[in-house]
């Protein structure tokens, strides 16, 4: 059976689940960063994307009911675990571009490192948009464009230039959710990760489940010589005191929906 992109998607990070917690500290990073523009208290939240549930918590710590989506059937296995003792929380398998709730039903939106996966980003944009309450707010972060690019640069001088996936430009991103109706602050920030060598670099990235070698491009299988040849590049190019760097570029977006 050929799997949809969203089906690869969603088995990659299932996949990672159990382990995601402990190899996704970039991701824990920028979602802790995140939530520094969540309100300190609020009635109904929306958590798309949740994952294992690790910043869901928080937000159910501020919020009187917080419902939790993920398209990985794995990932919310994981966060139901993880926050068994929380009674304000409703985990559910759903798709960020299809919100499975009424118009206007809750009073904030909270995603981090997830809506990068959408494509194209302005459906998922206008679902934010149609189940918050006019006046609601939100906060969303996600990879642009800029991220990994060590890796593609990697690629493309080893003749694999399509080997890593594309992400939006934040401006792109900033035209896209004003377009929807949201009113909008937004801001572009670095985090680098450092890696002992390339295998390890791309097992960071394998282990939170976004691979970053797409699989309808075609690239032939590593070896390896290929990882050989990988190191020989990388360290040439952006060796830094005997470790690799890895870029997230992140977008954060504030949104309101007007009154």
């Amino acid at each position: 059976m050929v799997l949809t992109r969203k089906q690869r998607i969603a088995q990659q990070f299932g996949k990672s689940a159990k382990r995601y917690d402990h190899a996704a500290q970039v991701q824990a990073d920028i979602g802790f960063d995140a939530l520094q523009n969540v309100p300190m208290q609020g009635n109904r939240a929306l958590d798309i994307g949740c994952g294992t549930g690790r910043l869901t918590k928080i937000l159910a710590q501020r919020f009187q009911s917080v419902c939790a989506i993920d398209l990985s059937a794995g990932m919310i296995e994981q966060a139901s675990i993880n926050n068994a003792a929380s009674t304000n929380i409703d985990f559910s398998v759903a798709d960020a571009e299809s919100i499975p709730f009424g118009d206007s039903h809750f009073d904030f939106v909270f995603s981090s490192m997830v809506l990068q996966w959408c494509d194209p980003i302005s459906n998922s944009f206008q679902q934010a948009y149609r189940v918050l309450k006019p006046g609601g707010r939100g906060v969303i972060a996600l990879l642009s464009e800029g991220s990994m690019h060590e890796l593609k640069s990697v690629w493309h001088a080893l003749g694999e230039s399509k080997r890593v996936n594309t992400f939006y430009h934040h401006q792109h991103l900033v035209d896209e959710i004003q377009q929807v109706g949201f009113v909008l602050e937004h801001q572009q920030k670095r985090y680098i990760t450092y890696h002992a060598d390339t295998m390890s670099l791309l097992n960071s990235v394998r282990h939170v489940g976004a691979s970053a070698i797409p699989k309808e491009t075609g690239g032939a299988m590593l070896t390896r010589e290929s990882i050989r040849q990988m190191d020989k590049v990388f360290v040439a190019n952006f060796g830094h005191h005997q470790a690799l760097p890895l870029t997230y570029n992140v977008s954060f977006l504030r949104v309101t929906k007007p009154s």
